[in-house]
């Protein structure tokens, strides 16, 4: 819903379960610690994404 509202155009279900994937446990514990990323980056990265998606629309 907030995808649509935002404007954004696509196979929304899909995007959605995109950004929520970047947020799982699992993977932000493997690129913190295996892939020794820092938690700025993991956040930059997230606001990446979200911009360009957002800016799409």
């Amino acid at each position: 819903m907030l995808l649509r509202e935002a404007g954004v155009e696509g196979d929304l279900e899909l995007l959605a379960h995109t950004l929520l994937g970047y947020l799982e446990t699992p993977l932000v514990r493997h690129l913190l610690t295996d892939r020794d990323m820092s938690v700025e980056r993991l956040e930059a990265g997230w606001d990446a994404l979200v911009a360009r998606l957002a800016g799409a629309a």
